[in-house]
């Protein structure tokens, strides 16, 4: 299953922050004909952020559901959010805030990359974050069609 490999590739770099990770997913299969590579690089990605922007002894959550237009897959974190400035240009290439958390490197790619990627797939990608309480990445993908 896809998000319990997206989990799976981030336990170490989770570990070595004192962060937990935790899924929430009812198990069922959503993917159909959309790239699962490209969409676990998507996940992967939010949940590196997530990790490296939570205090120790946070949590990061990573949710799935589906209704029966769309899957949302979500990545939550209690870190220390961002500034309403901030968010107007999260998504532009080399965009990063102040200090990177966890004083790890970043070259402020990755959001661009997974936005075009999740627009790729007919999908839009939403985030809403308040400062020191955390911030809420929505993937929305379309639901593929049963053949």
């Amino acid at each position: 299953e896809l998000m319990a490999e997206a989990v799976e590739q981030n336990i170490p770099y989770a570990l070595k922050f004192g962060v937990s990770l935790e899924l929430d997913n009812p198990g069922e299969q959503v993917w159909g004909c959309l790239d699962p590579d490209r969409i676990l690089q998507v996940v992967s990605n939010l949940l590196s952020n997530a990790i490296k922007f939570s205090p120790a002894d946070g949590v990061v959550t990573l949710r799935l559901r589906a209704d029966e237009s769309s899957i949302t897959v979500s990545v939550i974190d209690r870190g220390r959010g961002m500034s309403p400035e901030f968010l107007g240009r999260l998504f532009d290439r080399f965009s990063q805030e102040g200090h990177v958390g966890n004083g790890q490197a970043s070259s402020g790619l990755g959001l661009a990359i997974s936005k075009s990627i999740v627009e790729h797939h007919g999908g839009t990608i939403e985030v809403s974050s308040v400062v020191e309480a955390g911030t809420e990445f929505r993937v929305i993908l379309p639901k593929p069609k049963p053949a």
